[in-house]
């Protein structure tokens, strides 16, 4: 909460096999700008309003055996109460998927 984030925008765009970083919540535009600082070689998608938008997202850079991974790096509050309605939403269209 309130931290540096350009340490983990830094090592985001050092990793080669990331394919997408999907940025979203109050801390998504600062992420993008560190992604995008640092060079990432991957597609950066913003604006998802919801976890609903961010699975249309996904859909749209995710295929078959690839590996989606919800790293909210910060709390989420504001879209969910807490952590678990977080993980109990994303693990609900996670199923879906």
């Amino acid at each position: 909460k309130k931290g540096d984030y350009a340490g983990l925008a830094q090592q985001l765009a050092q990793q080669k096999n990331i394919k997408a970083a999907i940025v979203i919540g109050q801390i998504g535009a600062v992420l993008e700008e560190g992604l995008r600082k640092n060079n990432f070689g991957g597609q950066i998608l913003a604006g998802a309003k919801n976890m609903p938008e961010v699975f249309g997202q996904i859909k749209n850079v995710a295929a078959a055996g690839d590996t989606v991974l919800l790293a909210p790096a910060t709390s989420s509050f504001d879209w969910f109460k807490n952590y678990k309605e977080r993980g109990v939403e994303f693990k609900k269209l996670a199923a879906q998927f």
